[in-house]
């Protein structure tokens, strides 16, 4: 894989790649457990708490998503303890978790959760059959902590973006779950100092606010955030779909191809789908999505072959660039594929 260097396989001293941003608290609460609930605009290759969690599929393969950048921020000991895992037990089952060594993540602990994979375009019945299944996902990492006597944790948007989640169900399912949970522990039962809800982009991020909001204090500012004067963001605007992956900004949005501003613009008659023609000396481009006219390629199809070719891209890619994925304004359907 490209970008890592091991100075002992068998070690921990694993040169990590620097923070993608920098950590910024969004909420907190307090509940009437003892347990805060905060959370985390951050990377979670980086974030510091006893146990991060990860969003493991069933084979616990790190090949994609936040399993694979947490699987190569923390050395060859993640996915060699997730093989012999499955070696010895076989797949981890949806609504199941495993706590293994975290390599040389800054934490002691990685929970590999399986949540539930949902279709491409869920159904609301669909994402119905889900809930009770992302709940128990939850529910099994919370008992981890438990059971470990853990400080801390950790939690990502489980399920959502490569599983198919719906952001704003997923958000508000995790932190139900996690209220319900500590409402109704035991008081005998180890109780950690803090649930971090840790997210990269900045829409789960807001989610995850929305969420919490609802369901903790709503009579209370709308975020952390804005409670400290930070936040200027207009109520009325949301920014565009975009995620960070290392050097790497992508973002989604409507528009007409001819009128954007960055070095490159993609003709989608080109045959050449090699991005590092563009890394020198250009360090912006925008791309149609290719494949979904005359090619003859499914929406969904072609987002997979795009994106899975932004993400090879970005982790070999040396220097700050954005790439720009642009949809026609009235293309409402390939525009929420993508996004």
């Amino acid at each position: 894989m490209a970008g890592l260097e091991l100075e002992d396989e068998s070690s921990t001293s694993y040169r990590r790649r620097p923070p993608t941003i920098s950590p910024e608290k969004r909420f907190e609460f307090m509940m009437r457990s003892g347990v805060k609930v905060s959370v985390w605009k951050a990377d979670l290759t980086h974030f510091r708490a006893d146990a991060v969690v990860n969003a493991a599929n069933e084979d616990l393969k790190h090949y994609g998503g936040l399993a694979l950048a947490l699987s190569t921020a923390g050395g060859p000991l993640i996915q060699i303890e997730s093989d012999d895992f499955v070696k010895k037990c076989g797949k981890l089952p949806t609504g199941k978790t495993v706590v293994l060594d975290a390599g040389s993540l800054p934490c002691k602990k990685i929970i590999h959760a399986v949540g539930p994979d949902l279709s491409m375009s869920p159904s609301r019945y669909e994402v119905q059959k889900a809930k009770p299944m992302l709940e128990t996902t939850i529910w099994s990492i919370l008992n981890r902590v438990e059971e470990y006597h853990l400080a801390d944790v950790a939690i990502p948007a489980i399920s959502s973006g490569l599983f198919h989640y719906p952001l704003s169900d997923c958000a508000h399912t995790i932190v139900s779950t996690v209220k319900h949970y500590y409402d109704n522990s035991p008081i005998q039962n180890h109780r950690p100092k803090e649930i971090f809800l840790v997210n990269n982009d900045e829409p789960t991020v807001q989610e995850m606010e929305r969420a919490c909001h609802e369901i903790f204090s709503p009579q209370q500012p709308k975020s952390y955030s804005q409670a400290a004067g930070r936040n200027t963001r207009s109520a009325a605007h949301t920014p565009p779909p975009s995620v960070q992956m290392g050097n790497v900004l992508l973002t989604l949005k409507k528009g007409k191809i001819e009128e954007q501003k960055t070095d490159v613009i993609v003709n989608t008659a080109s045959k050449d789908r090699d991005l590092s023609v563009a890394t020198q000396p250009y360090v912006s481009i925008t791309f149609p999505a290719i494949g979904t006219g005359a090619l003859g390629f499914s929406k969904s199809e072609s987002a997979s072959i795009m994106l899975r070719a932004f993400f090879y891209f970005a982790q070999s890619c040396q220097i700050k660039m954005e790439i720009y994925v642009v949809i026609f304004p009235s293309d409402h359907e390939t525009f929420q594929v993508l996004s």
